[in-house]
């Protein structure tokens, strides 16, 4: 065996030469295939509609063209909390048609971002709790 094969979470197989394993730095390239996983958190207010926010995301993956029908995208609920809803997009693309990981990205965002503000959906703002204490006391009348 001269060499090590891993495929990541992200769906890219990484070739690793045993010989050049710890003398040497290497690279690791997509060897299988072309196409490699992407992974998008998005976080909403709480007060929007999960199933409505879901669905958005979706037909936003559905009409990008360097979004690939299949593999499918997948649209996660991830997190509720106090004040937010946190969604995971994950979705595939062919590298070697596309060229760039970051400049598809881009595009997905913006046409995520486009589609919610279309719908009313905002971005959930930090809440925080202010205590103000000014050292005086304060003593009611006697009537």
């Amino acid at each position: 065996m001269r060499s090590m094969k891993v495929r990541t979470w992200d769906h890219m197989e990484v070739i690793i030469p045993n010989a050049d394993m710890f003398t040497k730095p290497f690279i690791n390239w997509t060897h299988q295939d072309s196409i490699i996983r992407t992974v998008i958190p998005i976080k909403i207010d709480r007060v929007d509609d999960p199933h409505r926010v879901q669905q958005l995301l979706y037909a936003v993956l559905q009409a990008l063209q360097p979004v690939l029908d299949d593999p499918s995208p997948e649209v996660y609920l991830r997190e509720l909390s106090d004040t937010l809803l946190e969604f995971e997009v994950r979705y595939f693309l062919n590298i070697h048609e596309q060229g760039s990981v970051s400049r598809v990205r881009s595009v997905v965002l913006f046409a995520i971002w486009d589609a919610f503000r279309a719908a009313g959906i905002k971005a959930p703002y930090p809440h925080q709790a202010l205590e103000v204490s000014s050292g005086l006391m304060v003593h009611p009348r006697d009537e």
